[in-house]
């Protein structure tokens, strides 16, 4: 959940308001930050997707002083924040990070912008393959919630060696249902040669009435869904 200020979410009611972006860049000390109101750089243009196990977007800088373009941003983490001038100011959600995985120079009509592609956290998790197959015993003792970590690579347990050579992300489990931790797959479960990371993560929730989702602490959460009729803003999907 994304936590907003109580001015941030009455600025969101009224009906006429100029929403911000911000992009905030960073990779091993080094930060850029752009914004979309004003200044060298600008963002011109923002197109997000925000989804349970898909995160992307596609962001337009302004490049006149050709700064943009002589930095190579591949790979650098892209936090994105939107928001809305309150009273108490320029207010922003940040929204789960980002990585920079392509980075094109568009010139068209005189414009000298640059393009940024950023993929999500399930995004590359979904690109990680199993470097060998791991099989499970009937006898085998680990629940539905420790083959879940030893996968995503949470501290605290030990990553399996079919993707060890993956990065490691923590996991939260905000909430559980009565299966995650008692439910033992044993040898209905197994990891094949070659098997998406994230496919496995997602069948392992299968077996409960769990879901997952990356949000801005760059953690991956578990959590059962829950619906409501309420007429209340929901501070996590304001700007979805």
């Amino acid at each position: 959940m994304r936590a907003l200020s109580s001015t941030l979410l009455s600025a969101q009611k009224i009906s006429v308001k100029k929403e911000l972006i911000r992009l905030v860049l960073t990779n091993n000390g080094t930060t850029y930050t752009h914004y979309s109101t004003s200044g060298a750089n600008r963002i011109k243009s923002l197109d997000y997707t925000e989804e349970d196990d898909r995160q992307t977007a596609q962001i337009v800088l302004d490049n006149a002083d050709r700064t943009v373009s002589d930095i190579d941003l591949k790979g650098f983490k892209a936090v994105i924040s939107q928001g809305i001038t309150t009273s108490s100011g320029d207010e922003y959600s940040a929204k789960a990070p980002l990585y920079v995985v392509g980075q094109d120079k568009l010139s068209q009509q005189g414009n000298k912008d640059v393009s940024l592609s950023l993929a999500g956290i399930p995004n590359l998790i979904n690109e990680d393959e199993a470097s060998e197959a791991l099989d499970f015993e009937s006898d085998d003792s680990q629940t539905v919630k420790t083959l879940f970590r030893k996968i995503a690579g949470d501290s605290g347990v030990s990553t399996f060696t079919a993707y060890t050579h993956c990065k490691d992300y923590d996991v939260t489990f905000d909430s559980e249902d009565d299966l995650i931790d008692t439910f033992i797959p044993a040898d209905a479960f197994s990891i094949p040669f070659k098997a998406n990371r994230l496919r496995k993560l997602k069948e392992l929730l299968n077996y409960t009435d769990c879901v997952m989702r990356v949000e801005a602490d760059g953690k991956i959460h578990v959590m059962i869904p829950t619906s409501t009729t309420t007429t209340q803003w929901v501070a996590d999907t304001a700007y979805a």
